[in-house]
């Protein structure tokens, strides 16, 4: 696994169970990711440590389109998570 905090991986980030897309982030769009697992790590702080249990973050344009959601989720760049 690939970490992009002391919390958060590439793989937790990126996951999605529309297996059958390739849900892999471009360089911008994995510099977002990094950008917000170490908000996430904040997130993490604010809260005394406690888990944070992450259901999406990157999506790529045909997961985004599987689940529903609008092109301009910012979870098609890397820059939300649920």
């Amino acid at each position: 696994m690939t970490n992009l905090s002391p919390n958060f991986t590439f793989e937790e980030l990126t996951h999605t169970d529309h297996r059958e897309f390739d849900n892999t982030p471009n360089a911008e769009e994995t510099a977002n990711l990094e950008r917000l697992a170490l908000f996430l790590e904040q997130v993490k702080e604010t809260l005394g440590g406690k888990p944070i249990m992450v259901n999406s973050a990157f999506r790529c344009k045909q997961v985004n389109d599987a689940v529903g959601s609008i092109d301009s989720s910012q979870h098609r760049i890397g820059c939300a998570a649920d």
